[in-house]
């Protein structure tokens, strides 16, 4: 595509594009050699960006089939993050949530993109592994939260993994009612 269309310039070209298409590889052609340009053009969606001036057929075709690899590899990490069942939020060093799959939203019961932009509400410690309370509608449940630093977007951040473990929690709980009521039945303690 390039990046000087009669209804749109720059970017948003990439952008209204990738809105339209989202699946599709976008490769930027244009004359302008500006830095800033290619950062905005690969932060909205281009896998690469080529100069006019110093395209060959043989640049072009390399670049082309890359782009369609590195677009495929893309694809595959976002379908093993969407598709998930355990929630993953990413929460900037501000506790404010930059991103969330669709477990998170279940878990933390949003709608989809309700947790971005909000605060996590949780403390998260680089290589902590915690259990943290959650008040739902259906009551409370419990989650295990594994968390990592990363970076997101250029920036630190924590990766936070929470998987549901309420069942196994409410299993453990009867199983130690159950071995408290075997110890008292003996005894006559239990009526």
């Amino acid at each position: 595509v390039d990046l000087a269309l009669p209804d749109a310039e720059g970017s948003d070209v990439v952008r209204r594009l990738h809105e339209v298409a989202p699946h599709a590889t976008i490769v930027v052609l244009t004359g302008r050699e500006d830095d800033a340009l290619q950062l905005s053009a690969a932060q909205t969606g281009a896998q690469d960006f080529l100069q006019k001036g110093r395209l060959t057929a043989a640049g072009l075709s390399r670049a082309l089939r890359f782009a369609v690899e590195r677009a495929r590899l893309f694809t595959q990490i976002q379908s093993l993050v969407v598709q998930s069942v355990d929630a993953t939020v990413v929460v900037g060093l501000d506790g404010i949530i930059r991103f969330a799959n669709p477990a998170a939203e279940r878990l933390l019961q949003r709608q989809p993109g309700g947790l971005v932009g909000e605060r996590f509400g949780f403390p998260v410690a680089s290589g902590a592994e915690t259990e943290i309370a959650l008040v739902t509608e259906e009551g409370p449940r419990w989650a295990e939260m594994r968390v990592a630093q990363i970076e997101w977007m250029g920036e630190a951040a924590h990766l936070a993994t929470l998987r549901d473990v309420t069942d196994r929690r409410r299993a453990a709980e009867l199983q130690a009612r159950l071995v408290q009521a075997a110890r008292l039945a003996p005894s006559g303690q239990l009526s």
